[in-house]
């Protein structure tokens, strides 16, 4: 919620690798339905994120980097974080479903899906340039450099 205030009250573009939407829509939602979250506990973080959501501004662009479980796996093991090294691919293709029913129905911005599977825009300077000029077409001209 912080992050999101900073975000409001700060001048041009901003880019925002996680969203408080994708926490309850996508992270928080597979736990509950995994039965890790009660119902309980799962009703009263819905009823505090809608009315953290209701005082902040959407984000002029929501860009979905779209990619299979495969490319996923094998980003996971080249940022080599122990923790995620044995993520089930069970809990992979439960986040990848409850992603395309949340960008499916989000309407609070623009969206942008780019599929990502055959791109390395972080290794490679010539797809990030082609990623930045795609994202730059949708934004608010006020916020471009153009």
């Amino acid at each position: 919620f912080r992050i999101h205030q900073q975000v409001d009250s700060t001048q041009g573009v901003v880019v925002q690798d996680r969203t408080i939407f994708e926490d309850v829509e996508i992270f928080a939602t597979a736990l509950h339905q995994m039965k890790q979250i009660s119902d309980r506990d799962w009703q009263t973080y819905c009823d505090f994120y809608h009315s953290i959501i209701a005082t902040i501004k959407p984000p002029d662009l929501m860009i979905y980097l779209k990619c299979s479980i495969r490319t996923t796996r094998k980003r996971i093991k080249i940022r080599g974080r122990k923790m995620e090294q044995n993520i089930p691919l069970s809990y992979l293709k439960r986040l990848e479903q409850l992603y395309e029913n949340w960008i499916k129905n989000y309407k609070l911005s623009k969206i942008m899906v780019i599929e990502t599977d055959k791109l390395d825009y972080v290794c490679d300077l010539i797809d990030r340039l082609d990623v930045m000029q795609q994202i730059e077409l949708l934004l608010p001209k006020s916020l471009t450099r153009s």
